[in-house]
């Protein structure tokens, strides 16, 4: 039986899209913020267009837009650099403390370090 390049690249996408989710997922929890909060990338993922500056409520924004971008104009390597900006911990997010908003990342025996 013949796979088609397709299936197993949407195959791939899935695994990736899920993998985001997951790593933000317990990345926030690590941070005591909320789950509906942003991701803020150390350095914007670039495309051939705009910039992709942070992850959040299920979705990825451009720098400075409001809008959130399709998940099915999102390619492979954008993903891939995603995933390892997460898994190194190349982001941060904001923390309301008392009013104020910090930037805080992920600290503590559960945090993977790239060596």
């Amino acid at each position: 039986m013949v796979v088609s390049i397709k299936k197993k690249s949407n195959f791939i996408r899935m695994h990736l899209i899920k993998e985001i989710f997951q790593r933000s997922s317990e990345k926030k929890k690590i941070c005591q913020v909320p789950e509906n909060a942003f991701i803020y990338f150390d350095e914007p993922i670039q495309t051939s267009f705009y910039k992709i500056n942070r992850f959040g409520k299920g979705s990825f924004f451009f720098s400075e837009q409001v809008l959130p971008i399709d998940w099915g104009s999102i390619d492979g390597k954008i993903l891939l650099k995603a995933v390892e900006q997460i898994k190194t911990n190349k982001f941060f997010v904001l923390k309301d403390v008392e009013g104020r908003y910090y930037k805080t990342r992920p600290k503590g025996k559960n945090v993977r370090k790239q060596i």
